[in-house]
């Protein structure tokens, strides 16, 4: 096993070497682009070195290019596009030199655009071509190019940091207009930081036009930067933190803002981390690896299924679960879970599939058992690891700016299946075992068959903005009751009830038998709404808040294709806004039905 696992390294640090030498051979910074082409597949090889290519180094103001290929790879043709004022490098490489940088690449992530032309695990989703219309041309633009790794890790910021950077830089950003780069989940945090120090923020800035308007969490305008920073002002300060800081960096520049007036703020994890190349750092990460492997070997099932998610997730790994065991013959397995996550709902969850083989890790081992699985190989650890949230190396998948809504398949159902089980078929859902509500409880909750509204508010697994908006809540209640509707809140003994309301908790095993019960459904879009999508009785609306990620497009129910009357509503700063949009899906008053 030692020498297994030394041999694992050795191919890692002579990849490390090779890109050492590349990148003095051909004097490369952190600005540049990668590109590797491990096979021999010519159509997709010329997909991934054409326009898409020069259309998405165009959008990330990169100017240099460097493709490796293998010896016997024969050279893709030039377009029109790489005729224009970009540097691009191609560099031959044996089968073995290829296969080591693939290798260092999937241990330490050597530079912050890289791409692999390549359709297998852990590099990408073959499931997607050639279902639901998608072809190889969208899965190279929009998984090889456009999509991005997803890893917790990069979002690790700690708040401490946060508020040293901004006290040691106060004489730096007191007397300037300070703005900030990014609309990302650590900016009310650097906000609190400044106002802690005296400081204000002058606005938001964001690259994406779908973000601009006004922030409610930040209570700041958000405008892209060229409509703020034009023209140059000297006594601007940018304050970047974010896992996209080199794009930031590189537009900033394109604008005229250079070093002395951007601020950084390191994430922990993040490309910046592993630029240097160096020997400890692809030490480090292979000792977490190893760690990993070991906890792997220590868990007897045949095939494990990590999870860092929330319940929403857990749900739809437990439908598809049934019929992945069944395809592929599975008969021992285990569905690893965060000791973090609420352990007793996601068990609550799979007993309803009849999954009962769950187990709790802590958190730095399932983190352990991802990098495990990256660098070793699915073969070596039997592992399926939940992709979409946890992989450096997965990509989720996001459109091109000016390019309009995602594509109609991109859901979370589909990544669900695809990025998750990496099964080629169509997996199916499972329906779950539920129970159903006995009549006298409605009777004693004074529910109103088929005129009874739930309010769902509470949402675990985001910095909602509507979970704190209580005057809307309370509005939207007052209005419901006034219109002959009973009224309840969804929540635990530990939340409040929205005032006027009905506490009520329904199990999971219940909740699809309630809300049919009832009728209508308002919630803010969480994993409840996932339990609940086969309550097709029941009309749902759903709330999505873009600005902390709560995206219609990919949560939609009605477009997942499991709820056919839910309905999808768009929060965008406006409270009043929004009220009306909800109220009016609602007659003035509702109609008596008999219990029967």
């Amino acid at each position: 096993m030692q020498f297994e696992k030394q041999r694992f390294f050795d191919h890692a640090e002579c990849g490390r070497l090779i890109i050492t030498k590349l990148k003095r051979h051909f004097q490369l910074d952190d600005q540049v682009c990668w590109v590797i082409l491990p096979t021999n597949d010519e159509k997709l090889n010329r997909l991934a070195t054409g326009d898409i290519l020069f259309s998405y180094l165009t959008d990330k103001y990169i100017s240099r290019c460097i493709v490796l290929l293998k010896t016997e790879t024969r050279l893709p043709e030039p377009t029109q596009l790489s005729q224009r004022n970009w540097q691009i490098y191609y560099q031959r490489l044996t089968v073995q030199e290829i296969d080591a940088v693939l290798s260092y690449y999937r241990l330490v992530q050597f530079a912050s655009d890289v791409h692999v032309a390549c359709l297998e695990e852990p590099f990408g989703c073959p499931g997607w071509i050639g279902n639901y219309g998608i072809t190889l041309e969208e899965y190279v633009r929009w998984v090889i190019f456009y999509g991005r790794p997803v890893n917790w890790m990069w979002w690790n910021v700690d708040n401490g940091e946060i508020e040293r950077n901004i006290s040691s830089n106060i004489r730096t950003l007191s007397g300037k207009k300070v703005y900030l780069y990014g609309l990302t989940r650590h900016a009310d945090n650097i906000c609190q930081a400044l106002y802690k120090n005296g400081l204000n923020v002058t606005c938001v800035l964001d690259s994406n036009s779908d973000k601009t308007g006004w922030s409610a969490v930040l209570s700041l305008p958000v405008q892209l930067p060229e409509g703020v920073l034009l023209p140059y002002d000297p006594d601007a300060v940018i304050i970047i933190v974010s896992k996209y800081a080199r794009e930031m960096r590189s537009r900033l520049a394109a604008l005229g803002y250079f070093e002395k007036q951007i601020l950084e703020i390191p994430i922990y994890g993040s490309f910046g981390s592993c630029m240097n190349n160096d020997k400890a750092t692809l030490e480090r990460e292979f000792e977490i690896a190893c760690d990993g492997l070991k906890t792997r070997f220590g868990l007897r099932e045949e095939t494990i299924i990590p999870s860092l998610g929330g319940t929403g997730d857990v749900y739809w790994i437990c439908t598809l679960l049934p019929d992945y065991l069944k395809r592929t013959s599975t008969r021992s397995y285990a569905l690893v879970l965060s000791d973090t996550t609420r352990i007793p709902d996601s068990s609550c969850i799979a007993s309803m599939f009849r999954i009962v083989q769950i187990r709790a890790l802590p958190l730095y081992e399932i983190i352990a058992l991802f990098k495990a699985w990256e660098f070793f190989g699915s073969d070596f650890t039997r592992m399926k690891p939940d992709l979409h949230l946890g992989s450096r190396l997965i990509k989720n998948i996001q459109p091109p700016k000016n390019e309009g809504h995602y594509p109609a398949w991109r859901n979370h159902l589909n990544c669900m299946r695809y990025q998750y089980f990496f099964y080629p078929g169509l997996l199916m859902p499972a329906l779950p075992e539920q129970k159903t509500v006995n009549k006298t409880q409605f009777d004693e909750l004074k529910i109103k068959k088929r005129n009874t509204v739930v309010l769902s508010p509470y949402a675990n697994a985001f910095q909602s903005i509507l979970k704190t908006a209580t005057d809307f809540w309370e509005r939207l209640a007052t209005e419901l009751l006034a219109r002959n509707y009973a009224v309840c809140t969804n929540c635990t003994s530990t939340e409040k009830p929205v005032k006027g309301t009905i506490p009520i908790c329904p199990s999971y095993e219940e909740l699809a038998s309630f809300l049919n019960y009832a009728g209508y459904f308002v919630a803010i879009r969480s994993g409840i709404c996932d339990i609940a999508c086969t309550a097709h009785e029941c009309r749902m609306i759903l709330l999505y808040e873009k600005e902390v990620g709560i995206i219609s497009d990919t949560f939609s129910l009605y477009k997942m294709g499991v709820h056919p009357q839910a309905i999808d509503l768009e929060y965008n700063g406006s409270v009043k806004q929004l009220l009306e949009q909800v109220l009016n899906l609602f007659p003035l008053n509702a109609s008596s039905l008999s219990d029967t």
